[in-house]
């Protein structure tokens, strides 16, 4: 997935940034796939995992200021942590602030009409801030500037995967 998204946006050796990266294990594949990876992550105990393996992660949470270290970047990556953020307009916004003229994303989320029809209530937890149909999670990006170039569903139904460009 990644790997096909870099080549047919022609990213490599372009910067990106991965948001939300835990301990970076996707950097990884980033840096395989042929790009320059960085990450954000607000865990102390994941950053410093993270760059003991020699991963380029900052500490900082997205929004807590309008510039990202090492921007500006040509792509953007989220697996499954924006539906963690608190303002998800500001989040979007400062991504697009922070990425190159038609910079592109990728990003996934858990799928509320899954959720629902399938009854999972078990995945309605406290830090889970907003959740998102394939319309709402389009609409988020379309109306803070982005084009949406592709979304659809992934993992069974499960999760929404969305691409966008500035």
């Amino acid at each position: 997935l990644i790997s096909n998204f870099i080549n047919q946006n022609k990213l490599v050796n372009k910067k990106a940034i991965e948001i939300g990266c835990a301990r970076g294990d996707v950097l990884e594949i980033i840096n395989e796939a042929g790009m320059k990876s960085y990450g954000l992550e607000y865990s102390s105990n994941s950053v410093s995992h993270g760059k003991s393996l020699g991963r380029n992660i900052t500490k900082s949470f997205i929004g807590d200021s309008k510039k990202i270290k090492n921007g500006p970047f040509q792509a953007f990556f989220c697996f499954n942590f924006f539906e963690h953020m608190p303002d998800p307009q500001l989040f979007i916004k400062t991504v697009y602030n922070n990425l190159s003229d038609k910079g592109v994303g990728l990003i996934t989320v858990p799928n509320l009409d899954y959720l629902i029809k399938t009854k999972s209530f078990y995945e309605f937890v406290a830090d889970h801030l907003s959740y998102f149909t394939t319309d709402t999670l389009k609409f988020a990006f379309e109306s803070n500037k982005f084009n949406v170039l592709e979304c659809f569903l992934i993992n069974n139904d499960n999760d929404i995967l969305i691409k966008v460009q500035k």
